[in-house]
């Protein structure tokens, strides 16, 4: 394994890349500096260093969040639960779904097969982008906004699943595109 020298560490690069060091979002604007022995020093005062990041926070802030301790309750994950159990679901009647909506077209089991599909279909959809949007969209408004998107989304697949299982059938559409 190859390591880096000690002049390549970050945080003797830090003064020269305006004080950013990884994982810190702080940047100095000032504390660059000579001596008389023509050595560089570094000096940073608690004014000189401001927040650059738009997901860090300000000192105030900071002070007001409770980290949770030994003697706190952990946060109620019993929505997380019912989202994967629901999540699970989906895809196991997605899975046994298909086989009789392709090739028991025109039978009740195929109507009953292509409704639970226009129901699991969306249903899977919507939580399974809703898991990679709370994993990685972190601005709130955004995530809200992705989260509304989405669930439109799966509203439209479910109308329009469900009006093909009510017509034609969804089997017989996709039999279609082979014909």
């Amino acid at each position: 394994m190859i390591r880096a020298g000690k002049i390549l560490q970050p945080s003797v690069l830090s003064p020269f890349v305006n004080g950013f060091l990884p994982k810190s979002a702080l940047v100095s604007n000032k504390g660059l500096s000579l001596n008389s022995n023509k050595s560089l020093t570094f000096t940073f005062d608690s004014a000189s260093i401001f927040s650059a990041s738009s997901y860090s926070t300000t000192s105030q802030q900071q002070q007001q969040q409770k980290h949770l301790t030994a003697r706190d309750k952990l946060p109620d994950n019993a929505k997380a639960i019912l989202n994967y159990k629901v999540f699970h679901y989906s895809t196991i009647i997605v899975a046994v779904s298909i086989l009789p909506t392709i090739f028991a077209q025109g039978t009740n089991l195929a109507l009953v097969s292509d409704i639970a599909l226009g129901i699991s279909l969306p249903a899977h959809l919507y939580l399974g982008m809703e898991a990679v949007i709370n994993d990685y969209i972190y601005r709130p408004a955004l995530r809200t906004t992705s989260k509304i998107l989405v669930g439109g989304a799966a509203i439209i697949v479910c109308a329009g699943l469900i009006t093909l299982s009510l017509r034609d059938g969804i089997g017989s559409v996709v039999s279609a595109l082979w014909k």
